[in-house]
């Protein structure tokens, strides 16, 4: 599907774990893009009021031009997190997104190893099915976000 003959509801769609942004730098994001005017899907907006949550958050996601999402410390905790990691980047192999931004609020080297890394060890918590369904996807994913530039920002959480 090509980027002319496709339409944006969305400029921007942000994935991110609230616990970890919601009221910093995602707050900050937000505020930029909207003093710009740049349009951006936001969960809260009351339009999207009594929607299925998964079929707002992933029509949102198939329904904007730039996709940036957010690793941070609990990103990984967030099952949603990692679904809309994986559908991102479907959407960006797909060429509905024109452009994918990883953004790094914690190392990138503890995303990228997984190895004894607490990033690893949010995956595992998963317990049975849906960790065996998901799983795989969701390191997949995450290998491929880490392999493409992004942007690792130094910040308090990284000790």
């Amino acid at each position: 599907m090509s980027s002319t003959s496709y339409q944006w509801e969305h400029a921007v769609f942000v994935s991110f774990s609230g616990s970890d942004g919601r009221n910093t730098f995602i707050s900050h994001l937000f505020e930029r893009l909207k003093r710009k005017k740049i349009l951006y899907f936001y969960d809260k907006d009351r339009r999207y009021a009594g929607m299925n949550i998964e079929d707002k958050i992933f029509g949102a996601i198939h329904h904007a031009r730039i996709a940036i999402t957010v690793f941070s410390a609990n990103f990984a905790h967030s099952k949603w997190c990692m679904n809309e990691l994986v559908e991102i980047l479907n959407c960006r192999r797909d060429r509905r997104h024109l452009v994918f931004i990883p953004i790094f609020y914690i190392r990138l080297a503890e995303v990228k190893t997984l190895r004894e890394s607490k990033f690893e060890q949010a995956l595992e918590k998963f317990d049975g099915k849906e960790r065996d369904n998901k799983q795989r996807d969701w390191k997949a994913a995450i290998a491929e976000a880490t392999e493409i530039h992004g942007f690792e920002l130094e910040n308090d959480a990284h000790g």
